[in-house]
């Protein structure tokens, strides 16, 4: 009998629709306010919870910020760094990573954009795993230029200095991007392609 695959924690964790509210509230006032100025009764509030009932699901802001980070990251890592390992031809991989990241952030998932801006709030060691899971992203996105470099068909940049562009480029659509403006998601990614294939690799 083949045993079951262990679910990750973002997928028990989207599960959990309260958490995952209290995920989006938390990092949409982070966003707006930054991570100072946002108290735990800011995210009980608009949560309509007491600071008692946050508490069930958090041991403090610290720990809010750090959860808020792995759920992304490991959104990420499921939905966009697994399949881009999976695909062996560069071009495709590419086209694949900035589809999927893109449509995680406009599908609404305002933690993906705390994840450059608010590494401060946590403590030495979170922050060191935070890194290290970001590195390993970036690392995803630099091979994937570097591959494309050694098969002629990267413009001539330094893949690390695009691999940081283009991962900006992806976050900032959360500055930006409006679910009810006149793009659908699908022309937004498809525009974002036009610039990648028009600006990053030779076509």
């Amino acid at each position: 009998m083949t045993p079951k695959k262990k679910k990750s924690r973002a997928v028990i964790e989207r599960m959990d629709n309260k958490l995952g509210q209290i995920y989006d509230v938390a990092a949409t006032l982070i966003c707006a306010k930054g991570f100072d100025a946002t108290s735990v009764n800011d995210i009980a509030d608009a949560m309509n919870l007491t600071k008692g009932g946050l508490y069930h699901y958090i041991d403090g802001k610290q720990d809010l910020l750090y959860k808020v980070m792995n759920f992304a990251l490991e959104t990420l890592e499921e939905e966009v760094m697994v399949p881009a390992r999976a695909e062996v031809d560069a071009m495709r991989r590419l086209e694949l990573i900035v589809r999927n990241h893109s449509l995680i952030i406009m599908r609404g998932s305002s933690p993906m954009t705390i994840l450059m801006d608010e590494v401060s709030g946590l403590s030495e060691q979170q922050q060191a795993e935070v890194l290290k899971r970001q590195l390993d992203y970036y690392a995803v996105v630099s091979g994937t230029l570097k591959d494309l470099k050694k098969e002629g068909k990267l413009n001539d940049f330094n893949p690390s200095t695009a691999a940081h562009s283009l991962i900006g480029m992806i976050l900032y659509l959360s500055r930006w991007y409006r679910r009810e403006g006149k793009m659908t998601d699908e022309q937004v990614v498809e525009e974002l392609l036009r610039i990648v294939r028009g600006g990053f690799v030779k076509v």
